[in-house]
This record gives C-alpha cells, sequence and structure tokens, in this order.
C-alpha cells in the first residue's frame, strides 16, 4: 500500500493530479469517463461526509500548516500595520479562508471517491480503445511526476 492510496493520509493528492476528470479538462460535463467504479451517482451531503477517511483528514491537517505559513507570509509581506491587532485579524482571516477551501475541497475530495472520479478502493475500470502513440506513460510513471499527472485515463471516445 503506497502512501498515496486512497485511504492514507497524502490521499487527497488524486484529486489534485491533472488529468482528463478535472473541472478544467471537462470532466464534470459528461465528456470524460469515469476510470473507477461508480459507487454512488449523485451522492447527498450526509453520504459525502460519511464517506471521510483518512485522506480527507490528511487534507484538512494540510491545508491547516499550509494556511498558517501562508498566511504568515502574506501578513509578513504586507508591512505596515498600524498595531498588532490588526495585523492578527489579517493573519486569523487568510488562515480561516485557506482552512475553509481545504475543508471544501476534502468534502469534494470524498464526493469524487463515489462518482469514481479517484481512486476509492474498487479495481480500475479497463480502457476499451487503444490509444496510439502513447510515448509518455511509462517515462512519467516512473519519475516524481506521477503525483502530479494521471497517465492511466485514457480518453474511450476519440
Amino acid at each position: 500500500m503506497s502512501w498515496t492510496s486512497h485511504d492514507q493520509f497524502f490521499g487527497w493528492i488524486h484529486s489534485f493530479k491533472f488529468n482528463r476528470n478535472n473541472y478544467a479538462f471537462g470532466g464534470k460535463s459528461g465528456l470524460n469517463d469515469k476510470p473507477y467504479p461508480v459507487i454512488i451517482t449523485s451522492p447527498s451531503i450526509t453520504q459525502v461526509v460519511s464517506n471521510w477517511n483518512r485522506a480527507d483528514t490528511g487534507l484538512v491537517i494540510s491545508s491547516f500548516l499550509l494556511g498558517l505559513l501562508i498566511a504568515r507570509r502574506v501578513v509578513v509581506r504586507a508591512g505596515a500595520y498600524e498595531n498588532i491587532l490588526d495585523r492578527r485579524q489579517d493573519f486569523k482571516q487568510i488562515h480561516r479562508i485557506i482552512f475553509t477551501f481545504g475543508f471544501a475541497f476534502a468534502l469534494r475530495n470524498s464526493y469524487y471517491r463515489l462518482e469514481g472520479y479517484v481512486p476509492n478502493g474498487l479495481p480500475r475500470t479497463p480502457v476499451d480503445d487503444v490509444v496510439k502513440y502513447d510515448f509518455t506513460t511509462n517515462i512519467i510513471n516512473s519519475t516524481f511526476w506521477q503525483y502530479i499527472f494521471e497517465t492511466q485515463a485514457k480518453p474511450t471516445n476519440l
């Protein structure tokens, strides 16, 4: 079991990979296939919260820690404050915004697991069509970039 498995602390990394199932690439608009089996087609908020696991907790903790660093950097770079209370208020506000986004992304990760967009513990669905001229999959999967780019999810409708 790898440290980025669907139920490990850093399992949330799969929902941020650049793949064809992201919103930016048309994944949720029905243009792309779901690479993993669907558990629930349209999950409700209670089903999403019930699906919470270590990967989602890891995302919340990581956003909390990253929020501390980013908020501190922004406040220090902002410079001139009239008093320490204004500086502290800005720090808390920036940190809360980052933490809230982290919590929202954790719910999104749980939703994606139920919908089949990220690894959910079930075996991957086989791809029917052959993608021609795929010279990069083996290269990417043997480097660090495998944690950033999803190469296994190939389009089936060309």
